[in-house]
């Protein structure tokens, strides 16, 4: 047997694959993808001291997990719809609870878009964070 000369294909495995030369790594799958990376994302804050509803405003959401913040001081309810970038898609629930807290609520952006925030209820004074 002779030993491969430098700059040489490696020889074929048992299987009939060449294997990879020392320290080189392994192609991916064909059809195979890398995972998205998340993008950082802007921080929003709305905030009211008055009750009231109606759409707060529009969020840029990067994909990856985002997180939602609330507070709200009235002793009602205090609800908040996230509304989707993707056509036909209903809104997400985002909070839903009766009287005075602080909630946070967790999201994964499987879409990047421009998401509208909804508030359905708050009878208090009353603020939203989303990073």
């Amino acid at each position: 047997m002779t030993a491969p000369q430098p700059g040489a294909s490696p020889a074929p495995s048992a299987s009939g694959s060449a294997a990879p030369a020392p320290g080189a790594s392994a192609a991916p799958a064909p059809g195979a993808s890398a995972a998205p990376t998340p993008i950082p994302q802007k921080p929003y804050d709305f905030n009211s001291n008055t009750s009231g509803k109606g759409v707060i405003g529009t969020v840029r959401l990067e994909l990856g997990k985002r997180t939602f913040k609330a507070k709200h001081d009235g002793k009602s309810n205090f609800i908040l719809y996230v509304n989707t970038p993707v056509p036909n898609a209903g809104p997400e629930v985002a909070f839903s609870y009766i009287g005075a807290g602080e909630w946070t609520w967790s999201y994964q952006v499987q879409t990047a878009g421009d998401y509208t925030l909804d508030l359905k209820a708050a009878d208090g004074q009353w603020s939203v964070h989303v990073e």
